[in-house]
């Protein structure tokens, strides 16, 4: 049952008179989804204050009005702003950046775009209660299920067995969905700084990610609470996935930000930020028809960390025995997922 603003106000501890946590939400045309993600951001049951920072990019679809119907509602937990033109078009970044990031409230960031959602009720709370008891980190994450664009979930990316910490090796080298930006809760300090590599960057997850974990230690917490839509119409891995033109774009502004990294870091992660170029070729430039497989099993040679060149090898042969699987035997992949995920 969806609770008025008072209800939820009612719950803020005393001692806590300004908000703690802000949740970051980006939205462009998600009239479908933006209810359920604003729904799952008011049950979350807190003992602190927190804001709803939606910033929608000039929808056409009816999702501004939809956010105008909540911000009557719970006037002093929403803030919207709403642009005339839509900003991320034009690539001005830099406004979002300084008209909204450097104005939320909170001393730490909840991220949540309009067409992901939360889906468990203390996942604030125990992100909150985490960072809090532990200032040495800056960040901590969670699992999160994968649903398709008509809300059927069809996996997760539960990638540990227990709580850990992650390393920022590990960060770097498995790209921008090893953390869903979804369950991404940080200090906002961190969030605001903006060394060169995040500015070069077309995206925003994965560079903050890596940031994020180079100014302090991440955690996993190994409970699934959140989901994540893969590839809808209208996102931008959607849209650039189905144009060469664009993978292109984006796979030679990658490798510019992450040559930055690797001046930032002193090479430090040199043979990670390569395992990620080499991977990225693999798993998504030559099943586009943007690579050629003779060149990039030639940059595999490349790699120095044995151990790493192995585990790749076998992350590619087997993606290919999952797509001739897919193509060819599509019953089997069905009962995989059926014992695997449970769908």
């Amino acid at each position: 049952m969806k609770k008025t603003e008072e209800e939820i106000m009612s719950t803020w501890k005393s001692e806590y008179d300004s908000v703690l946590v802000s949740i970051r939400c980006l939205t462009y045309n998600h009239a479908p989804y933006i209810k359920e993600t604003i729904d799952s951001f008011l049950v979350q049951e807190t003992n602190f204050p927190f804001e709803i920072v939606i910033h929608d990019d000039a929808s056409t679809d009816g999702t501004e009005e939809i956010i105008r119907e909540y911000e009557k509602q719970y006037p002093h937990i929403i803030v919207a702003r709403y642009e005339e033109e839509n900003q991320f078009s034009k690539g001005n970044t830099i406004k979002i950046r300084y008209e909204i990031d450097e104005k939320l409230r909170g001393k730490y960031v909840a991220w949540c775009e309009g067409d992901d959602c939360w889906n468990d009720e203390n996942k604030l709370q125990r992100q909150f209660d985490f960072m809090e008891s532990h200032p040495e980190y800056s960040l901590c994450y969670h699992p999160v299920l994968y649903v398709s664009e008509d809300g059927k979930i069809i996996g997760n990316d539960s990638r540990f067995r227990e709580e850990c910490d992650v390393t920022t090796n590990q960060v770097i080298a498995k790209g921008g969905l090893f953390c869903a930006s979804c369950s991404l809760f940080m200090k906002k300090d961190d969030f605001i700084d903006w060394p060169k590599f995040r500015e070069l960057s077309d995206i925003g997850d994965y560079p903050l990610q890596i940031h994020l974990a180079l100014k302090g230690k991440v955690r996993y917490l190994n409970t699934i609470m959140g989901k994540y839509r893969i590839a809808i119409a209208g996102s931008w891995t959607a849209t650039t996935n189905g144009s060469k033109e664009k993978l292109l774009i984006h796979f030679n502004c990658e490798k510019k930000w992450l040559s930055e990294l690797n001046k930032y870091t002193d090479g430090k992660y040199i043979e990670e930020i390569k395992w990620h170029i080499v991977d990225y070729i693999f798993d998504t430039l030559i099943p586009a028809g943007v690579y050629s497989k003779r060149k990039a099993w030639s940059l595999w040679r490349k790699l120095t960390n044995n151990k790493e060149k192995f585990i790749l090898a076998i992350r590619i042969l087997s993606s290919n025995v999952r797509k001739f699987i897919k193509l060819h035997f599509p019953s089997l992949l069905d009962k995989y997922k059926k014992i695997r995920f449970g769908v």
